[in-house]
C-alpha cells in the first residue's frame, strides 16, 4: 500500500511540475517578439529571413492566442492561431487554420526565445527577442 501511495505521489509531483513549467513558459512568452537571428544548418541566414519576411513579429497572448505579422514583398500577411506547450515547456506548437508548426524550445526567458523548427528538413533555428 505504501508503494502505491508513493507511486501516486510521484506521478502527481511530475504532473504538477509540468503544469508549473507550462504556466511559467506562458508567462515568459506573453509579449511581442521579433527575429534578430536566423540560422540554417548552423549558418547565419538572417539577411535571407529579413528579405523574405520583412518586419516579422510574433505576438503571444496569455490566453494562448498568437498573431504573426510580416510582409512578403509589399504584401502584408497576418496569421492568427493558438499556441500550446507540451513536454512541460520543451515543445511549442503554433496552430492556425491551415497548419501546425512544432518547435523545440531551446531557451525562453522574458527577453529571449530560441526555437528550433522540428518540421524542417534542415536544422532551422530562430533567435527572437522581446520588443520593449
Amino acid at each position: 500500500m505504501r508503494k502505491l501511495i508513493l507511486i501516486i505521489a510521484v506521478i502527481i509531483s511530475f504532473t504538477s511540475c509540468d503544469n508549473f513549467k507550462e504556466s511559467e513558459a506562458i508567462e515568459h512568452i506573453t509579449r511581442t517578439w521579433t527575429v534578430y537571428k536566423y540560422e540554417v544548418d548552423g549558418y547565419d541566414q538572417t539577411p535571407l529571413f529579413v528579405a523574405t519576411y520583412g518586419t516579422y513579429t510574433l505576438v503571444c497572448e496569455k490566453d494562448q492566442d498568437y498573431t504573426e505579422t510580416y510582409t512578403v514583398g509589399a504584401t502584408p500577411v497576418t496569421i492568427t492561431g493558438i499556441y500550446i506547450f507540451s513536454d512541460g515547456d520543451n515543445i511549442l506548437t503554433l496552430s492556425d487554420e491551415f497548419q501546425s508548426r512544432v518547435f523545440n524550445v531551446l531557451t525562453l526567458t522574458n527577453n529571449e526565445m530560441t526555437l528550433e523548427d522540428r518540421n524542417a528538413d534542415t536544422n532551422q533555428v530562430y533567435y527572437l527577442e522581446a520588443v520593449i
